[in-house]
């Protein structure tokens, strides 16, 4: 016998067995069992998540003989998967189930021919299934031929259409259908699922390959049977994580966390020599860089705290890529993958894909030293001048220090900022632990910032060993000496572990001084006359109040 690949062999063969639609299946079980089936259905979703599967199981509902099963008894709508009926949809030989293609009989003779065939009684049993897959294909002349017989086709036929584009079904045809949306499956549903086709399979196999799979189906379930089919053709009855990679034509991750490592260490030669390793065996350099992306995309997600089983990484190589994220900030993480989804589509486009993608690592290795627009911008309004820090010394002591103007936390972010704006700003939403005038005193080991509860992401990204590096270079020109800073957190009030009930941020005196400012301003508008006869007139309430900025008035 012919080897049965297993997206055939384990389709669905009633509506129980269809996983991940659970608002369809339940739907249409319900239909059957108040004997309310409709006479056309129309089913929308990607490829793969169980469209024409459903059209199936509806036609087998419809027709299947076997007592029990049959309209108006207990069973019906559950096919019995036994009888002639039911054996000749699965085979796709009946008579009276009419499957088509909607890509390749798409015109308006076919649909013509349709029309005349479905008045004709069924060969056997009381119902007739036209199935149009892909039906979205069909011509407006092919749509307007179908309109009327399906506004009121005969009592025995039925119709059942499968569409993967929506929007093209004109709305004439929808408004005549009950309409489902099939979902695209997650990767855990597809996970589970494949892990059970392969013990009935009797198939060995490494939970991450299976990750692999689940992830590369992209929420298809026929997608992830066809590639599970792939592996197993180059694997056997044993699938591996190393296997799978190779079966599926990816790069290996164990490759892509190297050039990874490279672009995080600033050394581009290293990244491109291990690009080049790739493009020698085969890779298209696009291949690479959408799944260096990806890679990206995983490590954001693991910053953010995911869970690590949704992600497809054999253990080492989790294990490896958590200890490149220690030195790696959220923000660099975030610009890289912006720049290399930029350069997946310029890739594939240039004549010179090697080269393009070398120039894109080059450019990867910099982002990192690029200052936000943000911080840019503002200094080229001239808001502050440039200024480098000096550096530690007497000198900078006494530039730093002597001055008592210069000895609180508001002259410290100036400096800060004049020597690195994005440290500067980092900083606006810090609160000193310990007084900037006790820093020179010699009595403290360490200096101590703190962050609010409600400052978390400022509080990780000083914690991060790049912004923690420039802090504490900064402190040193500012004081004169190498301090150790620490980076705490800063609980509520009424929080034991509480710090600093009552010293703020500077970033939190700005927004209290634009809230008092705006408050004034209100006041001082509701108090004008020409407001108070304004709301004695109408009868009004001010519902809102903006201060706009002089850039946003409009000139007389």
């Amino acid at each position: 016998m012919s080897y049965l690949v297993l997206a055939r062999k384990y389709r669905p063969k009633n509506l129980a067995e269809l996983i991940g639609q659970d608002h369809v299946t339940q739907t249409l079980l319900n239909a059957f069992k108040q004997n309310k089936v409709g006479q056309a259905y129309i089913f929308t979703g990607t490829r793969g998540v169980g469209k024409t599967s459903v059209g199936r199981i509806i036609a087998k509902a419809l027709r299947c003989e076997t007592e029990g099963h049959r309209e108006g008894e207990a069973s019906y709508g559950t096919p019995c998967n036994e009888c002639q009926a039911c054996q000749e949809v699965d085979a796709t030989n009946s008579l009276d189930v009419l499957e088509i293609d909607g890509a390749s009989n798409n015109g308006v003779d076919s649909v013509r021919e349709l029309r005349e065939n479905v008045k004709f009684m069924p060969a056997a049993g009381k119902k007739r299934v036209i199935i149009i897959d892909e039906v979205h294909m069909l011509t407006q002349a092919a749509f307007n031929a179908l309109l009327k017989t399906l506004e009121e086709p005969p009592k025995h036929a039925s119709f059942i259409f499968a569409t993967t584009d929506i929007h093209k079904v004109p709305a004439t045809i929808l408004s005549r259908c009950q309409r489902f949306d099939l979902k695209r499956l997650p990767q855990s549903l597809i996970y589970d699922y494949l892990l059970t086709i392969l013990e009935k399979e009797k198939i060995s196999v490494d939970s991450n390959a299976v990750q692999l799979i689940a992830h590369k189906a992209d929420g298809s379930v026929r997608d992830a049977l066809s590639l599970t089919d792939q592996v197993i053709a180059l694997s056997g009855a044993e699938i591996t994580y190393d296997t799978s990679n190779t079966a599926l034509g990816l790069v290996n991750r164990s490759l892509l966390i190297k050039i990874m490592r490279a672009l995080i260490s600033q050394e581009p030669l290293t990244a491109i020599h291990e690009v080049h390793s790739a493009y020698n065996n085969g890779f298209e350099m696009k291949s690479v860089l959408q799944e260096l992306a990806e890679l990206y995309r995983d490590a954001i997600m693991l910053k953010l705290g995911e869970d690590e089983k949704s992600l497809s990484f054999s253990a080492s190589d989790l294990q490896e890529l958590k200890e490149l994220l220690q030195n790696t900030s959220y923000e660099g993480l975030q610009v890289s993958f912006q720049l290399l989804v930029q350069a997946v589509t310029d890739v594939s486009r240039s004549p010179l894909p090697l080269a393009s993608t070398e120039i894109t690592l080059a450019r990867l290795c910099s982002a990192a030293q690029l200052q936000p627009v943000a911080d840019l911008v503002e200094m080229l309004r001239g808001a502050r001048p440039i200024l480098t820090p000096p550096g530690p010394g007497p000198a900078s002591m006494q530039a730093g220090l002597s001055d008592g103007k210069r000895s609180d936390w508001k002259s410290f972010v100036s400096f800060a900022t004049q020597a690195k704006p994005s440290i500067g700003s980092l900083l606006e939403h810090a609160i000193p632990l310990d007084p900037v005038k006790e820093w020179q005193s010699g009595k403290l080991k360490s200096i101590r910032l703190g962050f609010r509860e409600s400052h978390n992401f400022y509080l990780e990204q000083a914690k991060n060993s790049n912004t923690s590096t420039a802090i504490h270079k900064i402190i040193a020109s500012f004081v004169g000496r190498n301090m150790a800073v620490e980076v705490e957190k800063i609980y509520s009030a009424d929080h034991p572990k509480n710090l600093a009930k009552n010293l703020v941020s500077i970033s939190e005196k700005k927004t209290e001084a634009v809230h008092d400012r705006t408050e004034k301003l209100k006041a001082e508008f509701l108090a004008k006359d020409l407001v108070k006869d304004t709301k004695e007139l109408f009868g009004a309430e001010l519902s809102s109040f903006k201060v706009l900025d002089p850039k946003e008035q409009t000139k007389d």
